[in-house]
C-alpha cells in the first residue's frame, strides 16, 4: 500500500495492535538525545515469536532471525524482567487460541520455555 504523505510504500503487519499497545518511553541517542516511545521488550519478544509462524518457505531466514531474536531478548528479560513475560503473555492469551497455538507452535521449534 502507497502512503502517499510519506511518499512510501508500506505492508499491513498482522499483530501489530499487540506490538504497540501500552508502549514505553525509551532515549534515542543519535546525534540530540531525545525521548521515543517503543514496545514493551517481552511484547516485541512475543510478537517476533508470533511473525515467525506467519512466514513461509520462501522467507526461512527472516524466520530463523525471527526466533533468535525473540530467544535472545526472552533470556535477557529472564535475568532482569521475568515478569514481564508473564504479563505479556497473560495479554496475549486474551487476544484468542490462534495468538496461543502460534505463540506455542513457534516456542516448540525454538525450544523455548515461557
Amino acid at each position: 500500500m502507497f502512503i502517499r504523505r510519506l511518499n512510501a510504500a508500506a505492508a499491513p503487519l498482522k499483530y501489530l495492535d499487540y506490538l504497540i499497545e501500552e508502549p514505553i518511553n525509551a532515549v534515542m541517542i543519535s546525534g540530540v538525545p531525545c525521548l521515543v516511545k517503543v514496545p514493551q521488550p517481552a511484547r516485541y519478544a512475543l510478537h517476533k515469536l508470533i511473525i515467525s509462524q506467519e512466514r513461509d518457505v520462501t522467507a526461512a531466514d527472516k524466520k530463523r532471525k525471527d526466533i533468535l531474536q525473540a530467544s535472545n531478548l526472552l533470556a535477557l528479560l529472564r535475568e532482569d524482567r521475568p515478569g514481564d513475560i508473564e504479563i505479556a503473555r497473560d495479554v496475549l492469551t486474551k487476544r484468542g487460541a490462534s495468538w496461543v497455538k502460534k505463540l506455542e507452535t513457534a516456542c516448540k521449534e525454538a525450544n523455548i520455555r515461557l
